[in-house]
């Protein structure tokens, strides 16, 4: 379960405070622990190179993946992006050999790719590290392949923004559903973005009040949606707006 919701459930002043009002939930989001969601696999936090300075998203498609799919994956980050107003772009790498070596690298013995293994490789890549020639930036790596988790097999997706990589596993049939993709890519964006206190399912939903509630939201895990809340679209906004203010530096267009 998402720590927050955990925060909620066992501690009913945890609640009042921040969900008693819409002002208290953004003030929740915008206070969040930064130094804590930007820290690496290290322990270190990285100032100079961590994927958030470079306000991009690099997407990239395994050889057995349909080209097809990677402009719907990419429309779905932009419109999350968008929705949000982060001065942030994405762009089509196509099928990269460093990329596929990375996956390689990160495949289990039964053929399913390791998401989090996979995360702990990008982290450390070169091409991300102005020191080696790189440039900060987001992963996204579409495979052909099952993913695990640590507590889940054939997951479809998984983000992080303490890291900065979305890995979507679309095996089999899975590439066929193009407007399926679309709404999931936005979903793995809205845990990309939301930060490493905040990777929520909307499950249960939480009642705030001045919030319309909803029945159907893009972050519930289904994705059935493309529309992604108030409520979670706002603790996306808040959370990057207390990022604005830690670190000084701009990631709203406006």
């Amino acid at each position: 379960m998402d720590p927050i919701i955990e925060k909620i459930k066992r501690d009913p002043k945890e609640r009042d405070i921040i969900c008693s009002s819409i002002e208290t939930w953004r003030n929740h989001w915008f206070k969040c622990s930064h130094e804590e969601s930007l820290k690496g696999i290290d322990g270190k936090v990285y100032q100079a190179h961590n994927w958030i300075y470079g306000r991009e998203v690099r997407v990239f498609r395994m050889a057995e993946v349909d080209k097809k799919v990677v402009s719907f994956v990419a429309a779905g980050i932009q419109d999350l992006i968008g929705q949000i107003g982060l001065g942030f772009s994405v762009a089509d790498y196509g099928v990269e050999r460093n990329a596929t070596e990375e996956v390689m690298q990160a495949i289990q013995p039964d053929g399913r790719v390791s998401a989090s293994k996979l995360g702990q490789i990008l982290i450390a890549e070169r091409f991300r590290n102005p020191q080696y020639g790189g440039r900060p930036h987001a992963d996204v790596i579409i495979t052909d392949r099952y993913l695990v988790k640590e507590t889940e097999t054939d997951d479809w997706g998984q983000s992080q923004f303490r890291y900065g990589y979305i890995v979507l596993g679309l095996a089999g049939d899975r590439q066929k559903g193009l407007e399926f993709i679309r709404r999931l890519a936005k979903h793995e964006s809205g845990h990309l973005f939301k930060g490493g206190h905040y990777q929520h399912h909307n499950e249960p939903p939480l009642t705030i009040p001045g919030y319309r509630d909803v029945s159907d939201c893009n972050m519930l895990w289904r994705a059935s949606t493309e529309y992604t809340c108030e409520r979670c679209a706002d603790a996306i906004t808040y959370f990057w707006r207390g990022l604005e203010a830690k670190t000084g530096e701009k990631f709203f267009k406006k």
